[in-house]
């Protein structure tokens, strides 16, 4: 499976297995995370078991504002 976000368009995930307190934790670390790291083009490799990890990180990329794409192996 592949994903690709072309620039012009903002992809929203809304992951419904994070509980509320999962969510705030998220927001805190998203807001901790703009304000101590500038905008600095980065690479990550990250590897997942399942479609739930997969939801949380996108979840994640797309709160953060971060331009991604996800490479099959």
């Amino acid at each position: 499976m592949k994903f690709i976000e072309p620039d012009d368009v903002d992809l929203t995930v809304n992951p419904k297995h994070l509980t509320k307190e999962e969510a705030e934790e998220i927001s805190t670390f998203i807001q901790q995370y703009k304000a101590s790291h500038g905008k600095v083009p980065t690479a990550l490799k990250v590897e997942f078991t399942d479609r739930k990890d997969l939801d949380f990180l996108i979840a994640l990329l797309q709160r953060l504002n971060i331009k991604w794409t996800l490479l099959e192996n």
